[in-house]
């Protein structure tokens, strides 16, 4: 009897059970994969529930939560990834803002605790000034951007955050002289020539 009501009945409420309990195994592994942090892992785990039952205020809850903890990591780990560009001073200004708001996290866990003592130790090798040594001709006038003019001389060291500088050579009857060096904390004792030493021809 295909369309006894009896039937019918039975079907639907056995369709309910097996969704209420599929939908109960998702979410369980979704708090677990949280525990982990996992927020990818999880954060698919509330998507289909969702898709079960798009009413489950637990799962948009946790869908909501796990998307911006997702984030969270993923930026954090692309820093993490690509240490040199906290010597841009931009750079380095918003990761610091960035672990001070990762910082404030309630109950952060293992993995956010490991990401964070990473960050905190690039983001203080960033900020270590490094030795240069600079080397000239006394006769050309020579400035460093970012640092200043630092005139003539023959030779200067200089203590200086990493990045990224120019150097800029002036000299009356000479061609200026421009030169753009990086300031690395893993190479150490760098020396950098600055002199006009092309003459300008007359007429």
């Amino acid at each position: 009897k295909p369309r006894a009501v009896d039937a019918r009945t039975a079907l639907e409420q056995t369709s309910h059970n097996l969704t209420t309990i599929n939908i109960n195994s998702l979410l369980a592994s979704a708090r677990e994969l949280k525990q982990q942090e996992r927020w990818h892992a999880a954060l698919e785990k509330y998507k289909a529930a969702l898709r079960l039952d798009s009413s489950l205020a637990g799962a948009q809850e946790g869908q909501q939560l796990t998307t911006l903890r997702s984030q969270l990591h993923d930026r954090l780990e692309q820093i993490l990834a690509q240490p040199r560009r906290l010597y841009d001073a931009k750079v380095y200004r918003e990761s610091i803002d960035f672990r001070n708001k990762l910082g404030a996290l309630s109950n952060p866990g293992p993995v956010l605790k490991k990401q964070l003592f990473s960050l905190g130790k690039l983001l203080q090798k960033a900020d270590t000034p490094v030795q240069v040594r600079m080397q000239s001709d006394n006769l050309t006038m020579v400035t460093l951007r970012k640092v200043g003019e630092l005139g003539l001389f023959h030779e200067k060291t200089l203590l200086v955050r990493p990045g990224k500088y120019v150097a800029v050579g002036i000299r009356q009857g000479y061609r200026d002289v421009r030169i753009e060096f990086s300031v690395d904390p893993d190479k150490p004792a760098l020396r950098i020539i600055v002199q006009a030493a092309e003459k300008i021809a007359l007429g």
